[in-house]
């Protein structure tokens, strides 16, 4: 099973119930992980519709786990179809991992006092 394409429920990878999710299913249209050659760094980019609590942290934390051959892959695509937070991996730490950039589509509104609802998208400045 892949990270990427289409809706996938991502209750093993994620703390979904510490934000009250009611939907666990987010679309990952994209995830890169790079090894910088000069240094022993992973740089992991995940684009997506939207992200559960924990869920990039501990999705790295996973697969750092397969790199490491801790887990296998078989077992990680047995995780994310068990849909039990107790079969995914540990969150990774949160020192390194960045926040860089968020891409809102080109028609989204924000009001002009910059307040937003906690149903609506996006987050306005």
């Amino acid at each position: 099973k892949s990270l990427q394409g289409g809706p996938k429920d991502f209750t093993s990878l994620s703390n979904k119930t510490k934000e009250g999710a009611k939907d666990p299913r987010c679309h990952l249209n994209k995830v890169t992980v790079t090894h910088a050659a000069d240094a022993d760094i992973l740089e992991f980019d995940f684009f997506g519709d939207r992200f559960l609590y924990n869920m990039v942290r501990i999705i790295v934390g996973t697969l750092v786990e397969v790199g490491t051959g801790r887990r296998t892959v078989e077992d990680f695509r047995a995780a994310m179809d068990a849909r039990d937070r107790t079969r995914g991996g540990p969150a990774a730490p949160a020192q390194g991992l960045t926040l860089m950039e968020i891409y809102y589509p080109e028609e989204a509104e924000c009001p002009a006092d910059g307040s937003r609802e906690r149903e609506r998208l996006p987050l306005c400045a």
